[in-house]
């Protein structure tokens, strides 16, 4: 039902007679995709497969200049090998920030899912001053490229490439601006028990040509306050988020404060090459990895945004023609000598047509051996419209 009541303002826009003005008050974009991933430990004569077909539709319907509505819906069918052999795949793609359920598994056998979700749902409101949403959005507090602890309502998987919108939450979400460089927000997400609920604020000003952000409140059991900056050390930028957490609703747990902290450093030569540098310290991290399923959660949390103690990743891109690119990240970590190569190749095939090659190689030092843990190619065509 709920699903039916965000194409409310669309149907009811459908039945009437509207003139050019009105017809352009209303927004549809989206894209389709195609994806093949290929999964082999070792011998790639035993690699698995899955296939995606992935079709996301936004829409926006503008009130008045002060108000629109904004619904955005994700259909995707899931089927291959990797499927049947993966039991309650399903249910791996619910959002744990889900409050209201917009979503429908319309099929789930023989190793094929239909899948939909609606990841936007919001009623906006804006001025010079002040904006407030209203229902499923995006709250991006977050400063960072790769990691970004500062974004505690929406974390987001690095290693989830294909979902470029990244989750949302279902809440309030109130911006003021006074003037100059500052600002205040208040944002938060319902929670279907005590346990579940987030409500924080972030103040931003700017300083020395800096940007710096204070955020405090409280995230599902823990208290939580960070702070985050970004600007530049002569031509290169310099960003830094830092966020505590500290069980404050588990009487038995009495850790003292989780600490998660990135550093990151990027730079643009004149070749046309971009360079990127980024730091992890995860306090709550592990010392041993054991798999690589971690990596591919969709209930990610702050905690483990990186299952190590300390991250390392270098980013590189490069544009070689209007149409080709490059780029590549490798991820290092001490914690059993942890690397992971992620290559990737972008073609241009024509007006809204790309095609992307990548792959995500995970390679650990297992029983004093040191071996490859896992390896993921993906092919993707993307048509947006």
């Amino acid at each position: 039902m709920l699903i039916w009541l965000c194409y409310l303002p669309i149907m009811l826009l459908a039945d009437e007679k509207k003139d050019s003005a009105e017809t352009q008050r209303l927004t549809v974009r989206g894209y389709v995709k195609y994806m093949q991933q290929a999964f082999f430990v070792k011998q790639i004569e035993q690699l698995q497969t899955s296939n995606l077909i992935h079709n996301r539709i936004n829409m926006q319907y503008e009130i008045n200049k002060h108000v629109y509505v904004r619904t955005d819906l994700r259909n995707r069918i899931f089927y291959g090998e990797m499927i049947r052999q993966t039991p309650g795949y399903a249910t791996m793609l619910e959002n744990p920030n889900d409050y209201t359920d917009m979503t429908r598994v319309w099929y789930n056998k023989d190793a094929v899912i239909l899948h939909t979700v609606i990841d936007r749902a919001y009623l906006n409101y804006r001025t010079n001053k002040l904006e407030v949403s209203i229902g499923r959005q995006r709250i991006n507090w977050g400063i960072n490229t790769v990691w970004t602890p500062n974004d505690i309502f929406n974390t987001y998987n690095f290693f989830d490439f294909d979902y470029e919108e990244r989750p949302g939450s279902d809440g309030i979400r109130i911006q003021y601006t006074p003037g100059g460089f500052s600002a205040v927000e208040v944002a938060y997400k319902a929670g279907r028990n005590k346990e579940e609920h987030m409500a924080a604020m972030l103040y931003r000003m700017n300083k020395w040509n800096y940007d710096f952000q204070l955020l405090g409140g409280l995230l599902n059991t823990d208290a939580v306050v960070g702070a985050g900056w970004a600007g530049n050390i002569r031509n290169a930028g310099f960003k830094g988020e830092t966020t505590l957490l500290k069980p404050v609703m588990n009487t038995e747990n009495y850790r003292t404060w989780d600490i998660l902290s990135t550093l990151s450093a990027d730079y643009v030569f004149k070749n046309g090459w971009y360079g990127s540098v980024a730091f992890l310290y995860n306090s709550a991290g592990a010392n041993r990895l054991n798999s690589i399923e971690g990596f591919y959660t969709t209930r990610l949390t702050l905690r483990n945004l990186m299952p190590f103690t300390y991250s390392w990743c270098l980013l590189v891109n490069k544009s070689f023609t209007p149409v080709f690119g490059a780029n590549a990240a490798a991820i290092y970590s001490a914690t059993s000598n942890a690397f992971i190569a992620v290559p990737s190749l972008t073609y241009s095939i024509a007006d809204n047509w790309d095609l992307l090659l990548t792959g995500q190689l995970f390679f650990a030092e297992q029983n004093r051996q040191y071996t490859t843990l896992g390896n993921s190619l993906f092919l993707r065509v993307k048509a947006a419209f």
